[in-house]
């Protein structure tokens, strides 16, 4: 388990940690299928998404 460093209630910082890893995980499972998938339109969508991620975070 992480320490993680206590914020005030009304400080957004908690909710920016917790959405980046939200997105990285969003990211590393589209990677995780872009492997897995066959298909070139879903190869291409999957790919997509992980770059609009990834330049995002």
């Amino acid at each position: 388990m992480t320490d993680r460093v206590q914020y005030a209630e009304d400080d957004p910082r908690p909710h920016i940690i917790t959405l980046r890893e939200l997105l990285a995980d969003a990211i590393e499972h589209a990677c995780q299928d872009l492997t897995k998938n066959g298909q070139p339109e879903e190869q291409a969508r999957l790919g997509a998404t992980a770059q609009v991620r990834q330049a995002g975070t």
